[in-house]
């Protein structure tokens, strides 16, 4: 909900709420190509560690403007004023409580939210509780 209208957010959940686990789980978690100098692009994670400072934009202009509907493209440096957009975005795996288990480099979203693996082993555990209910009965 956070940054979006109440019909943005009634929109959303009502489309993931049509789809099916692993659809939903690519809502929730959207695919990000990586890009170095070094080797090909692969797959990364949409997560705070996966900052770089070697992202090439017109690869990311040209498949946004492929995309329908087209999403909101911010290009950003590191630590520039543009960069709380992309923060915002990200898994915070790497929060002010885990600081000193960080790779050089990446940088420290301050928040409390939850990150991406502690919201799904709230889902498991939630998923395991409804299934045991289910099977005593």
């Amino acid at each position: 909900v956070f940054n979006n209208s109440p019909d943005e957010t009634a929109y959303s959940r009502m489309l993931l709420n049509r789809e099916n686990i692993s659809n939903a789980a690519v809502m929730i978690q959207p695919s990000l190509t990586a890009y170095s100098f070094n080797s090909i692009p692969q797959a990364a994670l949409l997560d705070v560690v996966s900052i770089a400072s070697d992202q090439p934009q017109e690869d990311a202009q040209m498949i946004a403007h492929g995309l329908f509907p087209m999403p909101r493209l911010v290009v950003c440096d590191q630590h520039g004023s543009q960069a709380s957009f992309l923060l915002a975005k990200l898994n915070p795996s790497a929060s002010y409580n885990n600081a000193s288990e960080m790779n050089t480099g990446s940088d420290v979203i301050f928040t409390d939210d939850a990150s991406l693996e502690v919201f799904y082993q709230h889902l498991q555990k939630l998923a395991v509780q409804i299934m045991r209910k289910t099977a005593t009965k």
